[in-house]
């Protein structure tokens, strides 16, 4: 995506795929992105909607997967799904097949064990190859849990520049404003309700019903004053 004008009867969307650049035309716009991806690409949009969106900042975060040739319950115990981590470059081990019955499991015979960062760890991370971080985070996952040490075959690293969008005091205060349409273009993701995931989700369902509702109303795009 690289620009969005909201203009009188429409809204023109700019945006490059396979090199190529398009333009496509539409009545309205959901904008379902991070709130300073927002400000880059929409340019024109109103001051009160401006103030609002620089009012929400996003934490960077990194995350790394680690494929074990042993199930990830032999590792963090049965029925482990999450476990909180202090005092080292992860603050959190996640078994993602905790759900799996005892059946499918043996049919996978090995195992995944997820951890992730946090924004000071992922800071410290920014300057280091994908392999050094790496090294970093399984030395750390083998201090904590030495049943995975020589059980790793596989790996991989995510950042995340924009991983959640942390609810700050005083954030409160122009949430009706993050959340509220500005002429043709709406506004959802966990930037514009402070759920996280679920509220970025519980966003995108709340303007979902309120264009469906216009389009049943059959009501023009309503302007909010300046």
């Amino acid at each position: 995506m690289r620009h969005v004008q909201a203009r009188t009867d429409d809204v023109l969307v700019e945006y490059v795929s396979r090199g190529r650049r398009y333009q496509v035309c539409a009545a309205r716009c959901v904008l379902a992105v991070p709130s300073p991806v927002i400000l880059r690409i929409v340019p024109d949009l109103p001051q009160w909607k401006k103030h609002a969106l620089r009012s929400a900042d996003f934490a960077c975060d990194a995350s790394a997967a680690f494929l074990l040739d042993q199930p990830a319950e032999q590792v963090l115990g049965r029925a482990t799904w999450r476990i909180p981590v202090v005092g080292k470059s992860i603050i959190g081990v996640v078994n993602p097949g905790v759900t799996l019955t005892d059946e499918e499991r043996r049919r996978r015979r090995g195992g995944l064990i997820r951890v992730y960062t946090g924004q000071p760890s992922a800071l410290r991370l920014e300057g280091k190859s994908d392999e050094a971080a790496l090294d970093i985070l399984q030395r750390d996952l083998i201090e904590l849990f030495p049943a995975a040490a020589n059980s790793v075959t596989d790996r991989a690293l995510a950042r995340w520049q924009f991983a959640d969008s942390p609810w700050r005091p005083g954030r409160a205060g122009v949430a009706a404003d993050l959340a509220a349409p500005a002429g043709r273009l709406y506004f959802c993701g966990d930037f514009a309700d402070p759920a996280g995931m679920e509220g970025a989700m519980r966003s995108a369902v709340a303007v979902a019903e309120c264009l469906g509702a216009e389009s049943q109303a059959g009501s023009d795009v309503a302007e909010r004053a300046q």
